[in-house]
């Protein structure tokens, strides 16, 4: 079998993550190259997406001994970059007032970054800046038809008072799975392909693409993710189309999750006057007595009881419909990584985790992407069945806690 091979890559909030996967889903080599110092209010954080970029193609290069046949480029949204490089990060506060995730974010550019706007021929999203960059092809990625509402019209931006020049600005709609165009590795020439706003690149790659499968994604935020046939409603949930027409998501957000134990680590680290390991620490915050030690403890079940505390929303729903809740469910993200950590989030939520070969699922969702557009798979759910590969699954245990 002749095997091609996706240098797939994601813009994260903390770090750029690339991988070399292969088109059975074999993950031959990955990178990770942390962002410094933190972009949380880095107006220009865009700026060095490009060298980390390459920073992270030549160690995944070298590390795999080959140069990949495409490359597909994923990232967080909705974050908004003009040709400078001046951004504005998702996780900016912007007063939220439309249906639309990018209207209120795009005013809040132009009065707030308006020399900037005014001399920009373009104002992409996150992932189609860095495409920009490799190929010159302006773009915006929208995932799927039903998203435009999430996004924008012509009409809608009209109504938010934006000119025709301003609304010239927003590169036109392509699908995932794109070729873009092409860029030079290595002096190779190699198909750039789009990918999607990070979560929706995470739910492929978890293949969270038929009913009732069930996902958690996690990192500086988490999100519990279900695929429905219906759109479904609760006032703590989110609902928005999944990827795959006709099917739909279900989202229970916490939007502080990785942050304070992110946070809790630095403090540590102080503490311990050295640098710690993710292993190492939740080996301290689960194996030592000091109250320094149970403080990290807590804030690990804390999180956790967040997630069960979402399950349950979850749960509710889907009986009001006689459905059921699945006794499985996927993870990804940094949590994904750490087994004592996963057993601990298992036995609290009462739920069977499985664990993907590649935890950061939306590298196998940009694989996905890219390996359907080079016609490899007849579809995004084909490519995610395909790919998404269970390493090992973790059951709950009876829990102290």
């Amino acid at each position: 079998m002749n095997l091609k091979t996706v240098l797939s890559v994601d813009i994260g909030s903390s770090s750029l993550k690339a991988a070399i996967i292969d088109s059975r889903g074999k993950v031959l080599a990955k990178s990770r190259m942390p962002y410094l110092p933190s972009p949380s209010e880095n107006y220009s954080a865009a700026k060095d997406w490009e060298k980390f970029f390459y920073l992270a193609a030549d160690e995944c290069m070298e590390k795999a001994g080959l140069l990949p046949d495409a490359v597909c480029i994923s990232g967080n949204g909705p974050t908004l970059v003009s040709q400078d490089g001046t951004t504005l990060l998702w996780s900016h506060k912007v007063e939220q007032n439309s249906p639309s995730l990018f209207i209120p974010r795009i005013l809040y550019f132009i009065n707030n970054f308006t020399e900037s706007f005014s001399s920009t021929k373009y104002l992409f999203s996150g992932p189609e800046y860095l495409i920009y960059q490799l190929t010159g092809k302006a773009l915006t990625i929208l995932p799927e038809e039903r998203y435009l509402t999430a996004y924008w019209t012509e009409e809608k931006l009209r109504e938010a008072g934006l000119s025709s020049r301003d609304i010239q600005k927003l590169p036109p709609y392509q699908a995932p799975g794109t070729q873009a165009g092409t860029m030079l590795l290595k002096g190779k020439s190699v198909a750039v392909y789009t990918g999607a706003p990070d979560f929706v690149s995470a739910l492929i790659g978890t293949a969270t693409v038929s009913p009732l499968k069930l996902c958690d994604r996690s990192g500086s935020s988490e999100g519990l993710n279900l695929c429905t046939e219906n759109p479904l409603s609760d006032p703590e949930l989110r609902t928005l189309p999944s990827a795959i027409k006709p099917l739909w998501n279900l989202s229970y957000l916490i939007p502080q999750s990785g942050a304070p134990f992110e946070k809790y680590k630095k403090s540590l680290e102080e503490h311990e006057g050295k640098n710690l390991s993710y292993s190492e620490l939740i080996e301290l915050c689960l194996h030592q007595k000091e109250a320094i030690y149970l403080e990290g403890r807590a804030l690990m079940i804390e999180i956790a009881r967040n997630v069960k505390k979402g399950l349950d929303i979850l749960r509710k729903v889907l009986n009001a419909q006689n459905l059921q809740l699945p006794d499985k469910m996927i993870v990804t993200g940094g949590q994904a990584k750490n087994l004592e950590w996963l057993q601990l989030k298992s036995s609290i939520c009462g739920m069977e985790l499985l664990v993907p070969e590649c935890t950061d699922a939306e590298l196998t969702g940009d694989a996905v992407f890219a390996f359907t557009g080079m016609g490899l798979f007849t579809s995004f759910a084909q490519g995610a069945e395909e790919l998404c590969r269970i390493q090992r699954s973790i059951k709950p245990q009876d829990c102290p806690f």
